[in-house]
């Protein structure tokens, strides 16, 4: 009885796949009783939160949990966030048209800090207004960079099942360097 609920689950997720326009991937959520908590940080406004509360609600069902924090937060917050729930991916929110520049700040300062966090970019826009290329935030440190809301929802699951057997273990904190 279980494998008929299972083909069912998996028949219903191909149908919601298929009208998304992406195709279904098997069982791309980490294994039962594991649970993903991902910090998201709006880079520039409140378009970037509400943003990300739309990718949360992506999420819904799945043992993802993200928690977005508010535009108004430092990115010493943000670091401060990721050690005390021992966060393993951070994705941050960027609409175009802004330029990526602080969000690169953002990436540098949070590789700097916690170097084994996996950091997820949403540059989310109508191909018009989408950047021609992610290498700067790459290069900045970023694992990735998605111009629409599915592929970084899509990442984000790929990075859960990585991580969902060592999400107990804190993120390793680079030591502070004073001048």
């Amino acid at each position: 009885m279980p494998d008929v609920m299972v083909a069912a689950r998996e028949a219903h997720a191909a149908e919601r796949a298929e009208a998304a326009g992406t195709a279904a991937v098997a069982d791309e959520n980490p294994p039962a009783g594991k649970s993903v908590t991902v910090l998201a940080y709006p880079a520039t406004s409140v378009a970037d939160e509400v943003a990300l509360q739309m990718l949360a609600q992506l999420l819904t069902g799945s043992p993802i949990t993200i928690e977005v924090l508010t535009n108004r937060a430092l990115i010493s917050e943000l670091i401060t966030a990721v050690q005390e729930q021992g966060s393993s991916i951070v994705c941050i929110a960027d609409l175009p048209p802004s330029p990526p520049s602080k969000t690169r700040y953002l990436i540098k300062k949070l590789r700097a800090a916690l170097p084994d966090v996996k950091i997820v970019v949403g540059r989310w826009a109508p191909a018009a207004l989408a950047d021609d290329d992610p290498r700067l935030l790459m290069e900045a440190g970023a694992a990735h960079v998605a111009s629409t809301l599915l592929d970084t929802r899509n990442q984000l699951r790929q990075l859960a099942q990585l991580d969902a057997p060592a999400q107990s273990d804190p993120p390793k904190v680079a030591p502070i360097r004073v001048a």
